[in-house]
């Protein structure tokens, strides 16, 4: 049993690096400018308000995200994320789980914008 199929080959280390690279930057300056942009809802924790608030379609799904308990804390999560996982990313080829760590952390975050932002469903 191997990852790739009889036929292909595993991807070249300079194309793994190159996107491990891309997710490091994209991650790491959106965190960065949320916390540098001067804006004080990023300080205090309540610039998810303005995002269930303001979407064009929001989903069913943010109202009850905005009315969450821990409604707070998934900003600290997502700046967690956003400023902690990519440096997991780097970590050399020999420290395999740590890039697994960062994948499934990134992955999560996305998949929770996905499920209070807008969708095509919503159109209908």
């Amino acid at each position: 049993m191997r990852p790739y199929g009889r036929s292909e080959r595993e991807p070249s280390r300079v194309a793994r690096w190159l996107v491990l690279w891309l997710l490091f930057r994209v991650m790491l300056l959106s965190g960065l400018l949320k916390l540098c942009s001067g804006d004080p809802s990023w300080s205090d924790g309540t610039a998810l308000d303005f995002h269930y608030w303001t979407q064009p379609l929001p989903h069913r799904l943010s109202h009850y995200a905005q009315w969450w308990p821990g409604h707070a804390l998934s900003l600290w999560i997502m700046f967690a994320v956003e400023l902690g996982a990519p440096a997991l990313l780097l970590v050399p080829v020999a420290r395999r789980r740590c890039r697994q760590v960062a994948a499934a952390a990134v992955a999560l975050l996305m998949a929770a914008i996905a499920a209070t932002a807008t969708t095509a469903s919503s159109t209908c």
